[in-house]
């Protein structure tokens, strides 16, 4: 399942819901995602821009994009980004698929690469 690196922005006036029931942030996250087969692997906050940081993992960068479209239209963020990320054998198949492409580096490049 593709995995994904999500950041929010929170409106004030949820911070100020958060203050006094901490446990719950995250909570709509992890509904949307359970929603469309996804979960939330890790959940954290940011410090020096109070932004929630958190991994989670979903079906389909489709499913991913419509939790992005229902946590927009929520209320609660001011920003959300979901973006997808490798893991090592991911990023091998895509530097696999590269060269199968045609990928030749730049300093072993002759004119008819370029």
């Amino acid at each position: 399942m593709p995995n994904f690196a999500v950041t929010a922005s929170y409106r004030p006036e949820h911070w100020v819901r958060l203050a006094g029931a901490p446990a719950a942030g995250g909570a709509g996250l992890r509904r949307a995602l359970a929603g469309v087969g996804g979960e939330v692997t890790s959940m954290h906050w940011v410090l020096d821009t109070l932004e929630l940081g958190a991994m989670v993992t979903a079906p389909s960068t489709a499913s991913m994009a419509a939790v992005t479209v229902s946590m927009l239209a929520s209320g609660v963020f001011t920003t959300f980004t979901a973006r997808q990320v490798l893991n090592g054998a991911e990023l091998k198949e895509v530097l696999d698929a590269a060269v199968a492409a045609g990928f030749v580096p730049a300093d072993r490049a002759t004119g008819d690469d370029r």
